[in-house]
């Protein structure tokens, strides 16, 4: 069934059956807003990754909205989450002026940066 996952300034990301608009987990532990939301597109899990005025990115279980993982490595709010291809890394962008790169399956180690490449970068996000 398609999900719907939304960040709400209560601190809290909900995951919601979009078929009939009922709310399937509702995930707690941000301390302030949550901005942004990413669901995993691929792996053998179902991610959904959150960022928010906390400074922190939480990887959630989407199934049983359990939180996996806390990453505090930001010193400003967390405006933007993605995850790669296969759903092995995890970018976040910050108004601290960086972007770290988080291993997913590995939550106790520390975030690397980008390698410093001119690329073009899209994003799509939108109804």
């Amino acid at each position: 069934r398609p999900r719907l996952a939304t960040a709400s300034h209560d601190g809290t990301v909900r995951i919601y059956d979009a078929a009939v608009g009922v709310c399937m987990q509702k995930c707690v532990g941000h301390n302030g807003a949550v901005y942004c939301v990413a669901w995993s597109n691929g792996g053998a899990r179902c991610w959904l990754a959150s960022g928010g005025q906390d400074a922190t990115v939480r990887i959630w279980d989407a199934t049983s909205g359990r939180c996996v993982a806390v990453h505090g490595g930001h010193t400003g709010s967390v405006l933007t989450v993605e995850f790669s291809a296969g759903a092995k890394q995890l970018l976040s962008g910050s108004d601290d002026n960086t972007v770290k790169l988080w291993p997913v399956e590995e939550p106790s180690r520390k975030p690397t940066k980008p390698k410093k490449k001119r690329r073009k970068v899209a994003a799509g996000e939108g109804a």
